[in-house]
């Protein structure tokens, strides 16, 4: 009989991804109730829920309209500056919130999906089983979800921003926000990557198959 194998890393790895699969699942139950808990709690006429939002904004400041005592730019070509912040807002717009608590949850569920498709991924190497054509389908899945996640995540916040800064009233002469469009490069990356490491492994496994009816 053939003893058995060790994997300590692997098994070290699958017990952290047990842990936090637990806490992404608490978090994500939890986290409607916490909203759905302060709109029901929020009182009548206050200006503010105490729980900030957060939007990605894309910022136009235009110095020729900021008034004569700030309007000294000697030197600047281009009176209209432009560029992307984080922006926090306090407001009483319960649209606003419940809009921002959906993007959240819909991101944490594409995580969770991912989460679990790594956790079965590192079932099969605790058992040493590294070529199992399971593995190369999980991480091609997980690839297609970080790639679909990098696209359709950024329209997703970006018509949620639309709603959040429509509750958001700025009234300052020559300064104007919108929500801002940001696709992260690396994501894309990441996603392409696993598609091309899922088709290695896919590769190896029926090799490692072929090999196997050789003997």
């Amino acid at each position: 009989m053939a003893p058995e194998v060790s994997y300590p890393l692997a098994r070290a790895v699958k017990r952290v991804l047990d842990v936090v699969r637990i806490l992404a699942i608490s978090a994500l139950i939890i986290w409607p109730l916490v909203v759905v808990a302060l709109t029901l709690g929020k009182p009548a006429g206050s200006d503010s829920w105490g729980v900030d939002v957060s939007v990605q904004a894309a910022l136009r400041l235009d110095l020729g309209e900021l008034g004569a005592e700030l309007d000294d730019s000697s030197g600047v070509r281009d009176p209209v500056i432009k560029g992307r912040t984080p922006l926090t807002v306090d407001t009483s717009s319960t649209k606003a919130h419940l809009v921002s608590a959906l993007v959240v949850e819909i991101g944490g569920l594409v995580g969770l999906y991912i989460l679990l498709q790594l956790r079965a991924v590192f079932g099969h190497l605790t058992n040493g089983d590294t070529f199992n054509p399971d593995s190369a389908r999980r991480i091609k899945i997980m690839g297609v979800a970080v790639l679909a996640w990098a696209l359709l995540g950024p329209t997703v916040r970006y018509f949620g921003g639309y709603v959040i800064l429509g509750e958001y009233a700025l009234q300052a002469p020559g300064i104007s926000l919108r929500p801002a469009f940001i696709m992260d490069l690396l994501q894309v990356f990441i996603g392409l990557a696993m598609l091309v490491l899922a088709g290695v492994l896919k590769e190896a496994a029926a090799m490692r198959d072929e090999q196997r009816l050789t003997i």
